[in-house]
């Protein structure tokens, strides 16, 4: 029987104990791959408790060849006579001091080594990465230097590391090449095929010391599955009252009970409009721009079926004329003047049907964007004013107003306007940018989230979930006619004391430390939340129990915004590399050689982006490829720059 290869770990240790010293290693819980015949001399000094991410990342270096490696991560002359031999395949030398035109090092590819004869000069498949990601040898086989050039080799050939319920999962995308792994073992029989080369193995934390095998598209479902923070409204919102009786109702369908929370929110404002306001240097409304966060199956759209059934049956929309009341069910508005439109009413004589200009009365509606990604793309147009209408609605102004050459004048007299979207937070990536948020636009929105339910598949009659809002539609009713005359909401002595500790010792301290400006309204946001809480109890005084409902819901809406953070902070890193790239181009073109990080920080200087990111986008660059390094070799200080790869 052939003896099966050492693991690296093994061969780690033997060459440890030839060294006269002892290590500890934990062993692998399963052997990915078989290893090929690696020179031990040449194993990285590497001592120490190796993680399971270390075992997974051995497996793709282990089926990284030497030839490849050189191809890939060092690209100079290759003698094509030479290229199907494993001992003596001629190249020039790696190493970026030896020019060396006519090849005089060679490959070894069973080996895996590789030998300068003009600089007598070798190394490995790691000295290769080494020299191309720019770490200085051999101190790169010292501690976390090693592994992070490490990760690096695995980034190259398209694997992906992402932190995972506290674990490092490794996936592979398979638009990138790939080395050639070695030949896992025939499957037994009965076993089916052997997994996929895309393929990734994972530790089941279900049943430990067994592995599952997750396909790309499995891991991109475990990263896109965010952990949602959740809202315990049951002790925060008082029986008796419209929300907790819509909550209690609607928490029992498949969709997170966080989306309820927030459309309950938006029929108690619409229920009052205008009439209901917190007492402020400007009065506070209760309208909101909300957009569900939340990936395929959660249930954004199927939540907001309950909000309009409520709102059909205690706000119906009616025109008849001279007035309007009621709640609007605004579509999607395709502009800035069409949103306008809707919110616009000119009073008609009812008995000649003609319009009466000076006679301009107010609209209450709820508009669905469905897709937040579409209003993006939407407002993203050229000449388009979709942004800037938004932000109008949201902030309640008494008059909002636009003109067009084709349309004419549109204007919306007292508007109460609220907006609903949803997104998968991914999706935002493309379209959002850190403009966004210090325009103003993003941080008027609240980002809500909640963890995932399980997906029911068939209602009705086979279902055994009721959602019965007779008792929440009577509440919203009681609201409603409360609000029929103004309610100047103020705080009691006490509630003032209690809110304005609650806002200086959290919600100020919070937004003085944001660099996301995602949170500069959050202090406004707990205003309205104020006031919808009083209106939830049809009261005009806020004492500190309406403050305590406030505090939990601060640091919700915080994790919250965090999750939409990150992803734009993918996109300031796309936008980055985008703009790196088109003036690297421009500078080549002009001047026939590459940029350097100098001229690259000027030119986007008016940009803001920080010296780090910049530095960070150019590393990343490097690594896969986008861009090359070019020193000038010349005398005196080398100067560094950086070409388009072809």
């Amino acid at each position: 029987m052939t003896e099966r290869p050492k693991s690296f770990a093994e061969m780690r240790e033997e060459l440890a104990r030839q060294r006269g010293r002892t290590i500890e290693v934990e062993k692998p819980k399963r052997q990915l791959h078989a290893v090929d015949d690696i020179d031990s001399d040449l194993v990285p000094d590497v001592l120490g408790e190796r993680s399971e991410e270390d075992y997974e990342i051995d497996s793709i270096i282990e089926g990284i060849g030497i030839f490849d490696a050189y191809k890939r991560w060092i690209g100079k002359e290759v003698d094509e006579a030479t290229v199907n031999r494993t001992e003596g395949l001629k190249v020039s030398c790696p190493n970026p001091g030896h020019r060396d035109k006519d090849p005089s090092a060679w490959l070894n590819t069973e080996k895996k080594t590789w030998f300068c004869g003009g600089c007598q000069e070798g190394g490995d498949v790691y000295d290769l990465a080494a020299i191309h990601f720019g770490y200085a040898r051999p101190d790169y086989k010292e501690g976390k230097t090693f592994h992070d050039l490490r990760k690096e080799m695995a980034e190259s050939y398209g694997y992906r590391f992402k932190q995972v319920a506290g674990k490092e999962v490794i996936w592979k995308e398979e638009a990138s090449p790939a080395p050639s792994p070695p030949a896992d073992p025939a499957p037994e029989s009965g076993t089916g095929a052997a997994p996929e080369a895309s393929a990734v193995a994972v530790e089941d934390p279900a049943n430990s010391g067994t592995v599952t095998v997750l396909r790309e598209q499995d891991v991109q479902a475990i990263i896109e599955d965010i952990q949602y923070p959740t809202i315990d409204w049951r002790s925060i919102v008082p029986e008796d009252t419209f929300l907790h009786e819509y909550l209690k109702a609607t928490s029992l369908d498949d969709s997170p009970e966080e989306y309820h929370f927030w459309h309950g929110l938006l029929a108690l404002g619409h229920a009052v409009g205008r009439n209901a306001y917190l007492n402020d240097t400007r009065p506070v409304y209760g309208n909101l721009l909300v957009c569900l966060l939340g990936g395929t199956g959660y249930g954004k759209s199927r939540s907001r079926y309950w909000l309009d059934e409520v709102i059909e049956e205690v706000l119906p929309f009616r025109d008849n004329g001279l007035d309007t009341s009621g709640c609007k069910l605004v579509p999607v508005a395709a502009s800035g003047e069409n949103l306008i439109n809707h919110f616009q009413h000119i009073a008609r004589d009812p008995s000649l049907g003609k319009a009466i200009p000076e006679i301009r009365t107010p609209i209450n509606g709820i508009v669905d964007y469905d897709e937040f990604a579409s209003l993006l793309a939407r407002s993203a147009r050229q000449g388009s004013t979709l942004k800037q209408i938004i932000m109008a609605f949201s902030d309640s102004r008494a008059r909002i107003s636009t003109s067009s050459n084709t349309g004419g004048t549109f204007e919306a007299y007292h508007p109460f306007c609220s907006i609903t979207a949803s997104t998968q937070p991914k999706a935002v990536r493309p379209l959002l940018s850190r403009t966004d948020t210090s325009s103003g636009f993003l941080n008027r929105w609240l980002f809500i989230g909640g963890p995932r339910k399980k997906r029911e598949v068939m209602g009705g009659v086979h279902s055994t979930i009721n959602v019965d809002l007779s008792v929440a539609i009577e509440k919203l009713k009681t609201v409603r006619g409360w609000g029929a005359v103004e309610r100047d909401v103020r705080f009691t002595p006490a509630g003032l004391e209690a809110y304005e500790s609650f806002v200086r010792r959290k919600v100020f301290p919070v937004q003085d430390t944001d660099e996301s400006d995602l949170l500069t309204r959050l202090d406004l946001t707990m205003k309205r939340l104020v006031l919808l809480f009083c209106i939830n109890e049809r009261r005009t005084d806020a004492d500190e129990t309406i403050i305590a409902r406030c505090e939990p819901i601060l640091d919700y809406l915080i994790k919250c915004y965090g999750i939409l953070n990150a992803e734009i902070g993918i996109t300031q890193m796309a936008e980055i590399t985008t703009e790196i790239l088109r003036h690297i181009e421009t500078i080549q073109e002009k001047t026939g050689r590459g940029a350097t990080a100098r001229e690259l920080g000027q030119r986007m200087k008016r940009k803001n982006y920080s010296p780090d990111l910049i530095k960070r986008a150019l590393e990343t660059m490097v690594a896969l490829d986008w861009i090359d390094l070019d020193k000038n070799k010349g005398p005196g200080r080398p100067t560094v720059r950086y070409k388009v790869v072809s």
